[in-house]
């Protein structure tokens, strides 16, 4: 669900700043009688409900961290780095954050006491002085949207609550898909994704070593017809595994089915020396019309592509967390999110396999 944002004209705020610094200035003159100990008062008072600000944002930020931590949505050093990344400030405002520190230590020279105890003092002999500071603060620190950073846009655009586009497609994906193919609780004609590799696995002959269904997620979204375009043929379509039909929203036999793929351990030019490791292997489906739909042109197609790695790494986390709340799906299913460019170069989803292999101990 997209959220349509109310964004104030910056001339308003320019203009609500001018105003209230003279009337901030006007105060401190009103009460000092003195040209340069007004301006240096009124210097301060600003300095320092800045630093307020700049304290609170990046208590904020810190909040947002742990918060993502707990949440489990960091797994490893990029994701962290992507989300330190992603809450960093504008320009505008390390230039803002530099002048106030500075400021500060300047005045603590000049004053030759605690900066605490002098705007102490102001604020004794004038509050007025203070809200008046504290709201020219207020409406600069607006002004250079230091309060802004693409986790908070991303919040702000994509409703909380489980309604952003990523949770909608995992949901459909896992109820509509994988909760229908994946356990074995649909009776005779119906045994599961376990029984298919079971069947597979007696009519060919062969061994699938971890019988689950590895579902790419690849962070750009881009998933094509067949995996070996992808893989630089490392995958190799084999057969399908049995078909699954059931009748479906007016749809009579609907059919479901998988397809095995050969993993070449060693790359297509070393068959005869590497292994062959037979695989229930796909890409999510939502993420293919996922990326058709950022390609097309109607109107939300730009603030899909903007915000794709955060659509997608929730439809990871939100899929993820179905298959740990359905017990007879998540020992039969493998997700495997990964970055499929990093720094300008493909990553090849069959190496990716392979270290997932490799924590079944599958020999390659």
């Amino acid at each position: 669900m997209i959220l349509q944002q109310t964004v104030v004209p910056p001339y308003i705020d320019i203009i609500l700043f001018v105003v209230l610094l003279v009337a901030f200035s006007s105060d401190t003159y009103h009460h000092s009688n003195h040209i340069g100990r007004s301006i240096q008062d009124s210097l301060m008072m600003l300095s320092v409900c800045l630093l307020i600000f700049i304290l609170f944002i990046l208590f904020y930020k810190m909040i947002i961290i742990f918060s993502e931590l707990l949440r489990g949505h960091v797994e490893n050093a990029h994701d962290l780095i992507s989300l330190l990344t992603n809450l960093n400030f504008n320009s505008h405002s390390w230039i803002l954050i530099s002048i106030t520190v500075c400021s500060l230590l300047l005045q603590s020279i000049n004053l030759n006491q605690n900066i605490y105890r002098a705007s102490l003092d102001i604020v004794t002999s004038s509050p007025l002085t203070m809200c008046w500071a504290f709201f020219s603060s207020l409406i600069l620190v607006d002004l250079i949207n230091m309060f802004h950073c693409r986790v908070s846009t991303v919040a702000t655009i994509f409703s909380s609550g489980g309604l952003d586009p990523g949770t909608a497609m995992a949901c459909s994906y896992f109820y509509g898909y994988l909760k229908i193919l994946l356990p074995a609780s649909g009776g005779i004609d119906r045994k599961g994704i376990l029984h298919a590799m079971e069947t597979y696995e007696g009519n060919h002959n062969v061994k699938i070593p971890v019988k689950k269904l590895f579902i790419l997620i690849p962070s750009s979204s881009y998933i094509p017809p067949d995996l070996r375009e992808i893989s630089s043929d490392w995958l190799e379509s084999a057969q399908m595994l049995d078909t699954v039909a059931i009748d479906r929203a007016g749809v009579k036999n609907r059919t479901y089915h998988n397809t095995i793929y050969i993993l070449h351990s060693k790359g297509p030019n070393e068959k005869k020396t590497g292994i062959a490791i037979h695989l229930a292997v796909e890409g999510a489906t939502p993420l293919k019309t996922f990326s058709e739909t950022q390609h097309s042109v109607h109107r939300y197609a730009p603030l899909y592509r903007e915000f794709n790695q955060e659509i997608i790494h929730n439809f990871y986390t939100t899929l993820k967390d179905l298959l740990e709340d359905n017990p007879d799906c998540r020992d039969y299913c493998e997700l495997v999110y990964y970055e499929d460019n990093v720094d300008g170069h493909h990553v090849n989803p069959a190496h990716v396999l392979l270290e997932r292999l490799a924590k079944y101990n599958v020999r390659a």
